[in-house]
């Protein structure tokens, strides 16, 4: 698994506005089927926040749950196994948007708050100034680089948490939806020309697509090859 600074949480959101638009199925099916059974446990048991996200229900689960929590658990399962999620951040999100849903949220709208994400502060340390022993301007100098070196640490360290100027971020969240829909490169290399007037290399789309896995910390399925690749 990513640790914080590794995951691009911008990849995350891209990759579940996509779904919302290109596989509108999955969360159709969550609120459809899931969420019914989510309503009915939160009815019966209005004080509880076992199902508030996944990490409270895996330790209510861990520590004995009720028959009707393990319906919860079982409904979920389900949801994953149907649209083949893997990645447990996405059964975490889908815990989180149907809590937002209770509350009042748009349907059909993800609701998601990464467990992960702890946005740094920027804190650089200036040290202290002792005129006995160093001068001023000695001191504002060695206070200025350090100011500089790790202003562009923190920067370089947030950018990569959220993607800045990664400007073809939501197209490559589109093409890993649709690799995961079992599509071809060349049926995604089609679309995106049909789409946008643009060409794009077969090797550029793979190399993408691994890339955004990677950096949402998603797992891809594995390529089909013949026949039961999906060709348009």
């Amino acid at each position: 698994m990513l640790t914080q600074d590794k995951i691009n949480f911008a990849a995350r959101f891209e990759y579940l506005e996509a779904l919302e638009g290109h596989r509108p199925e999955v969360l159709n099916y969550l609120h459809r089927h899931t969420f019914a059974v989510y309503r009915t446990y939160l009815h019966d048991n209005p004080k509880s926040t076992a199902i508030q996200t996944l990490a409270r229900l895996s330790t209510a689960l861990s520590q004995g749950a009720s028959p009707e929590l393990s319906k919860v658990d079982q409904a979920l399962r389900q949801w994953v196994n149907a649209h083949n999620l893997q990645d447990r951040w996405i059964w975490d999100a889908a815990i989180q948007t149907m809590d937002g849903w209770v509350r009042g949220a748009t349907d059909g709208k993800w609701g998601y708050f990464p467990e992960e994400l702890d946005t740094p502060k920027f804190q650089p340390g200036f040290g202290y100034w002792i005129p006995a022993h160093t001068r001023w301007t000695e001191f504002k100098q060695a206070t200025g680089a350090i100011y500089r070196r790790e202003l562009a640490s923190y920067r370089a360290k947030v950018s990569q948490m959220w993607g800045e100027r990664q400007v073809m971020l939501s197209e490559h969240a589109v093409w890993t939806v649709q690799w995961q829909q079992g599509r071809s490169p060349q049926a995604i290399k089609n679309r995106y020309f049909k789409t946008t007037g643009k060409t794009v290399s077969l090797a550029n789309i793979q190399q993408a697509v691994h890339a955004f896995a990677r950096a949402a910390s998603l797992t891809l399925r594995r390529p089909k090859a013949g026949r039961g690749a999906k060709k348009m």
